[in-house]
């Protein structure tokens, strides 16, 4: 009886709790695991690619029909140190698993570009402007 008691206790007061404080996107503004504010409108440039063999790019890839991981959308080394504008904040995946917050890029001419912000922040894909680096870096 007393374990009966002691299961339905247990039952009735535990609840699944999932949460992930950061990275979020909140009004506009994706908030980064590493500090940075990233705002829609934002100016960034792109860093050199991570790729050892061939300098490709690995977390900013082309955001066209297909899906992320095709190895059509593989971003070649030429475009390093072009410079692109935030058009849109977007995240994929579940709350029981975790999201994934990626940046979509535009430049003046050419693709679409997706960024998978905090890793392409990690390779050095990306360089981060100093109007969006937190204050202590």
């Amino acid at each position: 009886m007393h374990r009966l008691k002691f299961f339905v206790t247990i039952l009735l007061c535990s609840k699944t709790v999932f949460s992930q404080d950061l990275p979020r996107i909140s009004h506009d503004t994706l908030y980064s695991q590493h500090g940075y504010n990233l705002t829609i409108g934002d100016l960034v440039r792109l860093g050199a690619g991570s790729n050892p063999v061939d300098g490709s790019f690995v977390y900013v890839k082309r955001n066209e029909d297909g899906p992320y991981n095709d190895h059509l959308n593989i971003l070649p080394a030429s475009w390093k140190d072009v410079r692109m504008h935030v058009y849109r904040i977007t995240k994929r995946g579940s709350n029981k698993n975790g999201y994934t917050f990626y940046a979509l890029l535009l430049a003046h001419s050419g693709p679409k570009i997706q960024v998978n912000l905090d890793k392409a922040i990690d390779a050095g894909e990306i360089i981060v402007p100093n109007n969006i680096k937190p204050p202590s870096l």
